[in-house]
């Protein structure tokens, strides 16, 4: 009998890949399914309860490679019967992935609805220009023309997609009722004054007569293309609107384009925020045209231009014989309430008056008061050309974008857009706006008519010291210099620019008159309110920005775009564009009652109570609930790619570096006491996100052929961390596949699998609360490869690949199942250390052969033993099968 040499009193050191002279007592070179606890010693590790097989909808289990390279992630509603497990799937070919979600206590299929805010697209239904529709699985169109929809829902990618198509015939026979699309062509050379190029639309039409098509004239659409009673063979036709056309904006799939290493999910209370690091951030285009108002005031610039040259302003001449203006150099851009745009361009602004014969007396010398009137006067006129929409009066008032009126005022052209109604106290105002633009001043100009009351010889147009692209005509903006200097009355929406003072862009900001009654044509009492410099873009682009899945009821869910607080006040400089814009997010975190990202090597904060608003709610004064926007200053290269929010501060992880931010301020962020300091060197593995545990934090760093696990303390501002490799004692143990790291502060336990492996590695501590008694490292060798695993209290879930299906099941760590299937004589149940147990759903008795069959819940997997266990009951002093 070989000599005792050492007594180990436990085996609770865990496994040590040292030499056994430097092994600890209780350490092991290997422990593979036990379970150390510093109460009971090592124990064998508790077994998973088989919770489901995952299926979709229809009942039928996943199966093959379908959620191969998933994103796992868990929900936990804190209530009994409320907690998920879910997954994306990875983006495969050309194919992208999907949000898949099952309750983790039943294993049902729960409902993911995929939308949007927008509404479904609809029949029949008034659309304006940058109204926006879902269709076609979850595509999302913009309008780009107004009108009423038809009956053809947008499907495709296009840029331009009707949603009606069907056209008049000579062959067809109408009903009332009955609805057709007509493109005409407007064509104004027939006009008295030269101006505008062909342009065309689609018109929809709405029968009002029934009966025969045959012999119909399409022109009779084109003469009237608003009008009513329109014959087409024996039928009649009222206008009913455009047709509506759509552009193909985005998919809500587009943003599962990726694998599981580009998805972060954070989950707070109801909602779970979705950011995928591979979609470049972008904010909504910078407006480039002028905003609609209900009064726009034109300022005439006649520096540039020789006295009295005011018409000559080419490259075309008066031509008096065809009695018309020949092609100029101006254009007038109409914007019209419904978001469209017309353009009239090639004008000439002269003024005629008949001479003899076919011939005119055109006047070239104006004043410059005679030549504002005839700039306005054309403005009006064009207006109301059919396919610019604007009228005069409710006859020709065609679309709805009202009549454009105007006067002249301290040298100066006022125009004002009210409706149609010709009672004074129903008529509203319309909002509009117009950009004039003169093209190229001309150097000299010859007049080459000889009723002209210009001399034949050349004239100089263009003074010297002028750029011939100068533009004479812009609008006039209203500033205040205070806001004490503000006018008491104003039309209602009407923005006015504060100044402030002149030497400083810092103190501007803008303001938006609200009426008392909205109403009112003339300028009322009201009063004023911030608003945004309508020159600079409003908010974010919804479906480049982090997604959210809304737990809406019980087992179901809403995954769409967050929509997040436009920019209300202020500009660029005042409010200034979250440094995220033109970026990728890596991570989304929560933290301080405001929601961060990490973008580059900035991390930035949204306003403090509003997660979803990462701008200023003002730009007269800072807050200390502002938004935070820092970046990581350092010498290396960084991009942050980690965060762990944790009572000492909010720790930033890059891959060579590790941050930490905290605030001056009694640990409260604000935008002026909050900053940013390096804290360590450390490379970490990027992939695996670091995890909080309890006192110190752990992180992940790879080498070749080893993962190490770290732990760190931060220990104040003016101290560096205390950081300890725990991994030494294991070397090369742990493999570098490890995707998935979680903790258990309730537990001291930290978990580590990979998607590939069978195996979970595993750490346990515990501190008396002045030195360590137990560090110890073990494996657990699960029945499938571990694709995910999380540790809630002491619940134990791990989803799992056996057999060719996917399975969730749950160990509890304390031992203590709630299934009674095996008890001790004090009642206490045991848990049976086998894994995807289950109490059978059905047994079949078959009497030819005297044995009973019970069936599995999962696919059959041949590496893996079956075991029946069968209750019994001892109360009788012997045993019998219950």
């Amino acid at each position: 009998m070989a000599a005792v040499t050492q007594r180990v009193s436990n085996y609770l050191g865990g496994v040590s890949k040292q030499s056994d002279d430097k092994k600890i007592p209780g350490q092991v070179t290997e422990l593979i399914n036990g379970y150390p606890d510093v109460t009971i010693g090592l124990t064998k590790r508790p077994g998973f309860k088989f919770i489901a097989t995952l299926k979709n909808a229809s009942g039928t289990a996943y199966s093959g490679t379908s959620l191969d390279g998933a994103r796992w992630f868990y929900i936990n509603r804190d209530t009994d019967t409320e907690k998920y497990i879910g997954c994306i799937t990875p983006k495969v070919g050309s194919t992208n992935g999907t949000i898949l979600v099952w309750n983790a206590i039943t294993g049902a299929a729960c409902t993911v609805n995929t939308t949007t805010h927008h509404s479904a697209w609809a029949t029949n239904t008034e659309y304006a220009v940058g109204d926006r529709v879902l269709s076609d699985n979850g595509k999302v169109y913009e309008c780009i023309i107004p009108g009423t929809s038809g009956s053809v829902t947008p499907t495709g990618t296009g840029a331009s997609i009707a949603d009606h198509t069907s056209s008049f015939s000579t062959a067809h026979t109408y009903s009332v009722g009955d609805v057709r699309q007509y493109d005409w062509i407007v064509n104004s050379s027939n006009h008295h004054e030269q101006g505008g190029s062909e342009q065309s639309y689609d018109r929809i039409y709405k029968c009002v007569q029934a009966g025969s098509g045959s012999g119909g004239n399409h022109n009779n659409f084109k003469n009237s293309p608003a009008g009513t009673g329109i014959d087409f063979g024996n039928s009649k036709w009222d206008f009913l609107s455009h047709t509506v056309h759509w552009k193909y904006v985005y998919n809500i799939t587009d943003y599962f384009n990726g694998t599981r290493n580009n998805y972060d999910i954070l989950t707070v209370q109801d909602t779970s925020i979705i950011t995928n690091n591979t979609v470049t951030t972008t904010a909504e285009a910078t407006p480039t045209k002028p905003w609609l108002r209900t009064r726009q005031t034109l300022l005439y610039n006649d520096a540039p231009i020789h006295t009295k040259k005011y018409h000559l302003m080419g490259p075309g001449e008066p031509n008096s014989t065809a009695g018309h203006a020949a092609a100029g150099s101006w254009t007038f851009k109409f914007h019209r309430n419904d978001g469209t745009t017309v353009v009239r361009s090639g004008i000439h602004i002269t003024r005629a008056l008949s001479g003899s014969g076919t011939s005119m007396y055109l006047y070239y010398e104006r004043t410059l008061a005679e030549f504002l009137d005839d700039l306005a006067s054309r403005i009006i006129y064009e207006s109301k050309k059919k396919d610019v929409g604007f009228g005069s009066s409710a006859s020709d008032d065609y679309h709805g974008y009202g009549c454009l009126a105007y006067t002249i005022v301290n040298g100066t052209i006022q125009l004002d857009c009210t409706s149609d109604e010709t009672s004074v106290s129903t008529r509203q105002r319309r909002y509009f706006a117009i950009e004039v633009s003169n093209g190229d001043i001309p150097t000299t100009m010859t007049a080459s008519n000889s009723f002209s009351e210009d001399s034949n010889s050349p004239q100089n147009v263009l003074r010297a010291g002028f750029d011939a692209s100068t533009q004479l005509v812009t609008t006039f903006e209203e500033n205040a210099a205070t806001a004490a200097s503000l006018p008491a009355n104003s039309f209602h929406n009407h923005i006015w620019h504060i100044t402030n003072s002149a030497s400083l862009d810092e103190d501007e900001y803008w303001v938006q008159f609200k009426q008392n009654d909205e109403s009112q044509l003339t300028e009322t009492s009201g009063y004023w309110v911030e608003t945004v410099d309508p020159n600079v873009f409003p908010g974010l682009v919804e479906h480049t920005m982090p997604h959210e899945l809304v737990n809406t009821a019980a087992n179901t869910f809403t995954y769409r775009p967050i929509t997040f607080t436009k920019r209300l006040a202020g500009d660029d400089l005042t409010n200034p564009v979250p440094s995220f814009i033109d970026k990728k997010i890596e991570k989304t975190f929560y933290h301080s009652n405001r929601l961060g990202f990490l973008a580059g090597d900035n991390v930035i904060l949204s306003q403090a109570g509003e997660p979803f608003n990462f701008f200023h709610i003002t730009a007269r004064a800072q807050s200390d609930a502002d938004p935070i926007d820092l970046a990581c200053q350092t010498t290396r290269p960084t991009s942050l790619k980690n965060v762990l929010p944790t009572a000492g501060g909010l720790i930033l992880f890059s891959k060579n570096q590790q941050f930490i931010m905290l605030s001056e301020n009694d640990g409260i962020l604000s935008p002026l006491t909050t900053s940013t300091k390096a804290i360590s060197n450390f490379e970490l593995d990027t992939s695996v996100e670091p995890v909080d545990f309890g006192s110190y934090f752990n992180f992940l760093t790879k080498t070749p052929g080893q993962t190490r696990v770290f732990s760190m303390v931060f220990q104040g501002q003016e101290n560096p961390p205390k950081s300890l490799d725990i991994s030494t004692v294991v070397g090369t143990w742990i493999p570098t596949t490890i995707d998935n790291f979680v903790a258990s502060v309730q537990s001291q336990l930290l978990a580590l699998s990979s998607q590939s492996s069978r195996d979970i590695y595993a750490f346990r501590t515990y501190n008396d609360g002045e030195k360590p008694i137990m560090q110890s490292w073990f494996k657990w060798k699960l029945p499938g490869t571990v694709q995910h695993i999380n540790i809630d209290n002491d619940d134990f879930y791990a989803v799992t690949k056996q057999g060719g299906n996917w399975t969730i099941s749950l160990a509890n760590l304390t031992q203590s199942p709630d299934d009674a299937i095996i008890v001790n004589n004090n009642g206490d149940k045991i848990n049976p250390c086998m894994d995807l147990y289950k109490a059978a759903s059905s047994v079949a008795y078959d009497t030819d052969n005297d044995l009973s069959k019970c069936y599995l819940p999962f696919t059959d997997d041949t590496n893996l033993d079956p075991i029946i266990v069968i209750a019994g009951d001892t109360s009788g002093g012997t045993y019998a099968e219950s």
